[in-house]
């Protein structure tokens, strides 16, 4: 059940101001040896993804930065007026899919 939440993890630390590459190597390290090996297909879909929703989504990412930087705009504005509906839609369906790459079959 926690292959479902580690998306969530990325994205809810990214809008913290974590790097998304700091929590992919300490989720990574940490919860790949205790991870069963039936799911780690469902762990390592986790970690990407969240990484790349949590670039996309969150106001502290370097992609935001960058925009707020080359165009002017608020970063939180792009991220989450812009970007919230994607972001939650996008790791709502990445938590399925990792619910289901984590049963063991």
């Amino acid at each position: 059940m926690f292959a479902v939440l580690v998306p969530w993890l990325f994205f809810a630390g990214g809008a913290v101001g974590v790097n998304p590459i700091i929590s992919g190597t300490l989720s990574g390290s940490i919860l790949g040896p205790i991870w069963p090996d039936y799911g780690l297909l469902a762990l390592g879909f986790g970690i990407v993804t969240g990484w790349g929703i949590t670039i996309a989504g969150t106001p502290f990412s370097a992609n935001a930065l960058l925009l707020e930087r080359c165009t002017g705009y608020n970063t939180r504005v792009a991220a989450y007026d812009w970007s919230f509906r994607y972001s939650v839609i996008s790791l709502a369906v990445s938590s399925l899919i990792c619910g289901v790459l984590a049963l063991p079959f």
